[in-house]
């Protein structure tokens, strides 16, 4: 049964990559990776953009709500928790292909009483745009403004119960933790093209 938590895709704009969102890895787009492993998880999935992105996903069929805080990550995550009546949010962004759905069943087996569910990569870096976030908390935090750098991880900072997941739970699920792989260039898009086709 698809989890009651609403997911919230984040679609903003790359500088680093032209058309990020649509680039075709492994014979679908970037976008369509993610998109088809949380619609198997989650009842709501709520995908937010910026207005630059929204003409483009129109195109792509893809139905979707426009944000203009321009101020990244989190004013696509406030949207999105002013979207939704969830009492949680699974928020992810749009150019992570490989998303394990096992991985994120056993964070929301973490969720109960808590204002964050947020794993650690390999180097000990928390990762707010896989993370799972109490949608009241993110209203009250968000209402006044944002912090004056725009930090994603603001949320996970502030929250005062925070479950962290460590490196080494994710390994038992996800050794080499490709959940985590995102494609910020160019470089990045070429590899992971290059090595899904020889596989």
């Amino acid at each position: 049964m698809p989890d009651k938590t609403t997911a919230i895709m984040l679609v903003g704009d790359s500088k680093r990559i032209k058309n990020k969102p649509y680039r075709i890895i492994q014979n679908q787009m970037l976008i369509s990776h993610g998109y088809n492993t949380i619609k198997q998880l989650f009842k709501e999935l709520i995908i937010v953009c910026t207005r630059n992105q929204k003409n483009k996903l129109i195109k792509h069929n893809i139905t979707c709500i426009t944000e203009d805080y321009r101020v990244g990550p989190l004013g696509g995550i406030k949207k999105g928790a002013q979207s939704t009546n969830s009492k949680y949010l699974f928020v992810f962004a749009c150019d992570m292909p490989y998303l394990n759905p096992q991985v994120i069943k056993y964070m929301l087996g973490k969720k109960k009483d808590t204002d964050c569910v947020i794993p650690e990569d390999n180097m000990g870096r928390l990762q707010p745009l896989h993370a799972i976030y109490r949608r009241s908390r993110v209203l009250e935090l968000l209402r006044n403004g944002y912090p004056k750098n725009n930090k994603t991880n603001y949320l996970a900072k502030t929250m005062t119960k925070v479950a962290i997941i460590k490196t080494c739970e994710i390994k038992k699920i996800d050794k080499d933790l490709k959940c985590f792989t995102n494609i910020n260039t160019e470089k990045d898009l070429q590899a992971k093209t290059a090595f899904n086709q020889t596989q």
